[in-house]
C-alpha cells in the first residue's frame, strides 16, 4: 500500500509538472502572439498613414493639375473671344468700306 501511495504521488507530481509546463507554454505562446499582433498592428497603422499621405498628395497634385488646366482653358477661351471680336470687327469694317466704295 505504501508503494501504491508512492506511485500515486509520483503520478500526481508528474501531472502537476505537466500542467505547470503547459501553463508556462500557454503564457509564452500567448505573449509571443500578442507581440506579433502588436507588430502587425503597428505595421498596418504605419502603412495606412503612408497610404493616406500618398492619396492626399495625389489629390493635391491632381487638383493643382486641374487648376492649371482650367486656367489655361480660361485663357484660351478669352483669346478665342478676342480673336472672334477682332475678326468680326474687321469683317464689319470690310463690308462698310466695300459698301462705301460700291456706292
Amino acid at each position: 500500500e505504501a508503494v501504491e501511495k508512492r506511485i500515486q504521488d509520483m503520478l500526481t507530481s508528474e501531472r502537476l509538472e505537466r500542467e505547470k509546463q503547459r501553463e508556462f507554454l500557454d503564457r509564452y505562446y500567448e505573449e509571443q502572439l500578442r507581440e506579433q499582433i502588436g507588430t502587425l498592428e503597428d505595421r498596418i497603422s504605419s502603412q495606412t498613414k503612408q497610404f493616406k499621405q500618398y492619396v492626399t498628395e495625389m489629390q493635391t497634385s491632381h487638383e493643382d493639375e486641374v487648376s492649371a488646366l482650367r486656367s489655361q482653358l480660361a485663357e484660351l477661351q478669352q483669346n478665342f473671344r478676342s480673336s472672334l471680336q477682332t475678326q468680326y470687327t474687321q469683317l464689319v469694317q470690310y463690308f462698310i468700306h466695300k459698301g462705301a466704295t460700291d456706292i
